[in-house]
């Protein structure tokens, strides 16, 4: 079956939420009706109740999430207008040079400066934690924001390795470590 707008998917995703909650709220007491077909567990593998509350604490936690977008988009947009990708790649650049050994595209530098960038915030999280100050939540949504934006740019060295690959049979300047 494919849905045809973008409504009928939320339609039908909302369906199938309350479908399962009504399955969790219901696990072990036989009242959701599906029997064997529950994907909750009624009847015969009901959850239990630290099992419920699991479920339920990641809702909140979705949640949370969710609300958390908004402020995470709009400081996003406030940082990529202040760091310009040049302002990355110099930063990038300068510390490219103590110890590194590869040789770093536009994209990869840009990398590298926004790891430094979180670098920094960590450790001035850290430090004020040592002071017995708790990180205002501005620290943590630059932490979102870097994320995202050091996503991005892996994303980019990905897509050029990749392009790289096809055009010339290299595997590109930066391949990821995944020992990180």
């Amino acid at each position: 079956m494919t849905l045809k707008s973008k409504q009928e998917q939320i339609d039908a995703l909302q369906k199938l939420d309350q479908e399962l909650t009504a399955e969790i709220e219901n696990a072990g007491n036989g009242n959701c009706g599906k029997g064997k077909n529950c994907k909750a567990g009624c009847r015969s593998n009901a959850l239990t109740p630290a099992e419920a509350e699991a479920m339920r604490e990641i809702d909140r936690i979705c949640e949370f999430w969710d609300s958390s977008l908004e402020r995470v988009q709009a400081t996003f947009k406030e940082r990529a207008a202040t760091y310009s990708n040049k302002d990355l790649e110099m930063t990038g650049y300068a510390f490219s040079n103590f110890g590194a050994k590869a040789d770093f595209g536009p994209t990869e530098l840009e990398l590298l400066g926004i790891l430094f960038y979180v670098q920094g915030k960590v450790a001035r999280a850290i430090s004020a934690m040592g002071r017995g100050r708790i990180p205002t939540e501005d620290t943590l949504d630059d932490l979102d924001v870097y994320a995202l934006m050091a996503r991005w740019r892996f994303r980019k060295i990905q897509e050029e390795a990749t392009q790289q690959t096809q055009a010339a049979g290299d595997v590109g300047s930066l391949q990821p470590d995944g020992r990180i």
